[in-house]
């Protein structure tokens, strides 16, 4: 378990000037953390996405009495979004939103692996990269999804949408698209995103889930409790096919960054705050040995274990112990 700490000038030389915007757990023992390079909002307005410095930090547990730390620094990544290829070498995946949805994978026993795209010319704008039943896919506006058939090669999944929609994706309807996929299986297969939209995949074809509120749709889990939550601007659901219900509401209503199931219950992560659904109520505060802890930003999870990754900091949680990995560093 992630107990220790790395080394305070390994912190300031690997994340000082940086936020984190992502994270993955690629193991028991490595953590993956999406950094952009920390900048004021006049270069903001002033400076392409592409120009703002992507780093990809790792995380290492290992015999010494400290985590180890790394990084790899990418150039020309618009708007990054990271994800994991299990099946394909346990590969992580940086996508850059360009114009073709350009992939890089990193590590799988080669230093160096080509380039790959989601759709060359098409514009594919992904939002999430989710791995399901170890394959890959990738959630985009426009109704678009790819998966990951092999190392350099993304399939575009398409079969079962009405009207039928072309590679370019679903074009007319401003409401529609994906923001976030999951599955139970390959065969059980969830997208969710625009006002309602709403698809299950079932191996074969996609079919509409005629969701049941007009409603922005944010991130979506299939939980080991056996149920579908959507997180929704204003509301959590959840459902199964064409059956949904709304459990709770949301006092401030904003967009929703990622939705994990951990411990029997499901995380909903903001920019800054984290909450859980326990499955009568929706908590707003945590707390660890009796105090109260602000947390936020992205997380992901895995049976060991919940990672969160506020701007700053990073936290991991065991089901009883909450761990400062990462303390705030800028």
């Amino acid at each position: 378990m992630f107990g220790k700490l790395p080394k305070k000038d390994y912190i300031n030389g690997v994340c000082s000037g940086y936020t984190f915007t992502g994270c993955i757990i690629k193991d028991k023992d490595s953590l993956y953390f999406l950094a952009r390079k920390d900048i004021s909002s006049d270069d903001a307005v002033s400076l392409n996405d592409r120009e703002i410095t992507t780093r990809l930090i790792g995380v290492l547990n290992s015999e010494s009495t400290h985590l180890k730390l790394g990084f790899v620094e990418l150039d020309d990544f618009d708007m990054p979004v990271l994800g994991i290829d299990r099946k394909q070498n346990n590969q992580l995946l940086m996508l850059s939103n360009d114009i073709d949805g350009t992939v890089l994978p990193l590590g799988g026993g080669k230093p160096r692996w080509p380039y790959e795209t989601l759709n060359e010319g098409g514009l594919p704008v992904c939002e999430k990269l989710r791995c399901i039943a170890g394959d890959t896919w990738a959630a985009c506006s426009r109704r678009l999804l790819y998966k990951r058939a092999a190392v350099g090669k993304w399939e575009n999944v398409r079969n079962g949408f009405y009207p039928p929609i072309g590679p370019m994706g679903e074009a007319k309807d401003k409401n529609c698209g994906f923001q976030d996929i999951d599955g139970f299986s390959a065969k059980d297969i969830y997208a969710a995103g625009g006002k309602g939209d709403v698809w299950k995949y079932d191996g074969e074809q996609w079919s509409n889930c005629n969701f049941p509120a007009n409603d922005f749709l944010y991130t979506v889990c299939c939980a080991q409790d056996g149920n579908v939550y959507i997180g929704a601007r204003n509301a959590l659901w959840k459902g199964k096919n064409h059956h949904w219900e709304q459990i709770c509401t949301f006092e401030q209503p904003e967009k929703m960054n990622t939705l994990r199931w951990f411990d029997n219950k499901l995380w909903l992560a903001y920019d800054y705050r984290l909450l859980f659904w326990d499955g009568k109520h929706l908590h707003h505060d945590i707390f660890y040995q009796g105090k109260r802890i602000s947390l936020g930003g992205n997380i992901d999870s895995s049976d060991d274990m919940l990672l969160v990754a506020g701007a700053y900091e990073a936290w991991t949680y065991d089901g009883e112990h909450w761990h400062n990995i990462i303390p705030r560093f800028n």
